[in-house]
């Protein structure tokens, strides 16, 4: 098995090959009868061509490691048992887990977070949370959607880090 790729290649940038870094690996290029632009254009295609390589594995790397969670999601679905009126049926185990796609309170953005709200607080008043609950609630995001931080430079972060 290959070794796995620990950063994204997709996130690198190409090096100066120019630079004083390459005068080494340009002398030996050049020893051999190749001009320095050559040279450097022959160092430049090098690490093109490594480096379109790197970003395949990467991409084939990223679909496997999804490929195997989801094989994974799928048995763990298969191998949990459940109770229901006395007779055993199977649980799907995710069902209860958090979505990988959930997003934390505090990464938010306002529109997200007032989306969010809007969810929560009539679901509070379904699930028979006490009125004053409801109220408080409601009370916390009305003057946390007013408050005056929110046109501070950091406001909008602070806020939202706040209401998480």
């Amino acid at each position: 098995m290959d070794k796995r790729i620990a950063q994204n290649p997709h996130l690198e940038a190409m090096p100066d090959h120019a630079g004083p870094h390459y005068d080494v690996l340009q002398a030996v290029l050049t020893q051999n009868g190749m001009l320095e632009e050559g040279a450097i254009q022959a160092l430049n295609t090098s690490w093109i061509h490594q480096h379109n390589e790197q970003i395949q594995r990467w991409d084939q790397q990223a679909i496997d490691d999804d490929d195997a969670a989801e094989a994974q999601q799928q048995q763990q679905e298969e191998e949990h048992l459940t109770k229901v009126d006395d007779m055993v049926t199977l649980k799907s185990v995710s069902s209860l887990k958090a979505s990988r796609n959930v997003i934390p309170d505090a990464d938010l953005s306002f529109q997200q977070m007032s989306m969010a709200k809007n969810a929560l607080i009539p679901l509070m008043a379904k699930y028979e949370w006490t009125e004053r609950a409801v109220n408080v609630f409601a009370q916390f995001f009305t003057l946390l959607e007013m408050h005056p931080h929110w046109l501070h430079e950091y406001g909008e972060r602070a806020l939202l880090v706040y209401q998480a």
